[in-house]
């Protein structure tokens, strides 16, 4: 029988993967549904990412951030998935720093494609820094409550 304690703390778990896989799987699938270029013209606003990597960039860090969304959301590969979005996301935030758009409040971040998503630079900020947070809490775990490692490892 589960506790309240191990309740809530299967609950919190669950939630901080709902938010972090669905921010980047939204994230990946709206840019994906749009032609690349308007990713690498994203991108290439903050002036800090060689030019040469923006058409690769353009191309697989949508399926990238999909695809690691969708792992954590299913629980799948979850420890090196979130490790893997929780240094994404503080990238990300490092990025926003760094360009100055931070405190600038110019554009849009580029995050979730131009039909997707609109949020300001700051509050994309916030949310690179809870996802860095919660991809962290999530990599440290050993077992994630609905997931599909917690299944595969019942079975062997």
């Amino acid at each position: 029988m589960m506790t309240r304690k191990h309740f809530f703390s299967a609950a919190v778990m669950l939630a901080m993967r709902l938010f972090l896989g669905g921010v980047f799987a939204y994230a990946g699938f709206s840019k994906l549904m749009e032609p690349p270029e308007n990713f690498q013209a994203a991108m290439a606003e903050y002036g800090l990412i060689p030019q040469v990597l923006l058409p690769w960039l353009s191309r697989t860090l949508p399926w990238l951030e999909w695809l690691l969304g969708m792992f954590v959301l299913s629980g799948f590969g979850l420890r090196m998935s979130a490790g893997i979005l929780a240094a994404a996301s503080a990238f990300f935030a490092v990025l926003i720093v760094v360009s100055g758009r931070l405190f600038s409040g110019s554009g849009n971040c580029g995050c979730f494609g131009e039909g997707g998503l609109q949020l300001t630079i700051q509050q994309m900020f916030m949310i690179d820094l809870t996802n860095s947070f919660f991809g962290a809490v999530l990599a440290r775990i050993k077992e994630a409550p609905l997931s599909i490692d917690r299944y595969l490892h019942k079975k062997s």
